[in-house]
């Protein structure tokens, strides 16, 4: 949630259009996927899913509706 949230925070004082915003958000969430699989080494082992390690996909709804939420209302503030 707390990366949701900065990706929000990023994206509306970075005064980032749709198609960016979308782009640093997915950058963000990707890259702490990649940090907590191969960092910290959670996912491993016996948690693989369908779509490979859940780490990638468990939190990822909440992720971008949180975000978008986030994102708009600064965007509504700040304007």
């Amino acid at each position: 949630m707390g990366t949701a949230i900065i990706a929000a925070v990023l994206c509306a004082l970075l005064s980032l259009g749709e198609s960016t915003g979308i782009f640093l958000a997915l950058a963000v969430y990707v890259g702490t996927s990649v940090i907590l699989e191969y960092v910290f080494h959670l996912g491993g082992g016996e948690s693989k899913g369908p779509f490979g390690s859940t780490v990638w996909t468990s939190g990822v709804g909440t992720y971008y509706i949180l975000w978008v939420m986030v994102w708009t209302l600064l965007n509504t503030i700040l304007t």
